[in-house]
């Protein structure tokens, strides 16, 4: 009866041993030690991107009411004007780092030359938003 057992199970052996199981354990454990890391760094650069270009479409959109004389001088732009007056659709909200970045700063400065208005943006930090951060146009 047991010469009976013993030619049934190595006859019907299937599945996995306890060693194959670990080996393949190891080598996903392995693999999303080294994606995940590379997944998290895309989504910041993606969203840093992305602050990149609303501060590009809020400069654009400065420069042009400049143009059209709804703005003469220096100093901060209220993004509520540019709105109001169609230069953009609504207004932006930062999407990197958004626990010291709360908002964006559109301050048109002086220059010299052809063009005597310029316009730069920066994150808005601290209480409200109202501190100039990182510049991020131009």
């Amino acid at each position: 009866m047991l010469n009976w057992i013993r030619k049934r199970m190595k006859r019907n052996q299937r599945g996995f041993t306890l060693i194959e199981l670990i080996v393949v354990i190891a080598i996903l454990g392995i693999l999303a030690a080294i994606a995940i890391p590379n997944v998290t760094g895309s989504m910041n650069n993606a969203r840093e991107n992305a602050d990149k270009s609303s501060a590009t479409i809020l400069a654009e959109a400065t420069q042009r009411a400049i143009i059209d004389g709804k703005i003469t001088g220096t100093g901060n732009v209220d993004l509520d004007d540019l709105l109001s007056w169609g230069y953009i659709d609504k207004i932006p909200t930062p999407q990197y780092n958004t626990s010291t970045n709360k908002s964006f700063i559109v301050e048109v400065v002086s220059r010299s030359g052809s063009n005597p208005l310029g316009v730069e943006v920066y994150y808005g930090t601290g209480n409200g938003g109202s501190t100039k951060g990182e510049e991020l146009y131009p």
